[in-house]
Parts: structure tokens; C-alpha cells; sequence
């Protein structure tokens, strides 16, 4: 599926509209996807790694960095 407009358009409206960076705008998402399956029960057998994978992120230490950004706490404090 294709919206026709350019990505840097895209880019452009999120920086000026939402006063942020598209990698931020996406990892916004990311994180809350992160948030929800860090705090459920079904998926405590699963390792912050393979959340950080499951969620988007190439690595854990772009995972850990982008979550400590957007909540003030690593993804294992959180789960505690």
C-alpha cells in the first residue's frame, strides 16, 4: 500500500508537527509495544531480547537506550 507522498514529506511533518525525529515518532510505538508485553504475564518467559527483537529493534542496546529515553527506567527495572 502506497500513500504516494514522499518520505522525507512525511519525515518533515512529523519534526514540525510533533516537535519530533521520525526514528523517535516510530520508537514511541516500539517502546509502548515493549511496555505492554514487559508488564503481561503470558510473556515473562521471554528475554528482553527477544522483546526488543519482537518489537523492532536491530539491537538490545538500541532497545535500552531508546526505552531508558522514553520512560526513565531500563526495560528490566520496568519489568520488575
Amino acid at each position: 500500500m502506497s500513500c504516494d507522498i514522499p518520505p522525507h514529506h512525511i519525515s518533515n511533518c512529523i519534526n514540525i508537527q510533533l516537535d519530533k525525529s521520525f526514528p523517535d515518532f516510530i520508537n514511541e510505538y516500539r517502546i509502548e509495544a515493549a511496555k505492554v508485553k514487559l508488564k503481561d504475564a503470558r510473556c515473562s518467559n521471554l528475554t528482553i531480547e527477544a522483546i526488543a527483537t519482537d518489537c523492532g529493534f536491530g539491537t538490545t542496546k538500541s532497545f535500552n537506550t531508546a526505552f531508558k529515553k522514553h520512560t526513565s527506567v531500563t526495560p528490566s527495572k520496568y519489568r520488575k
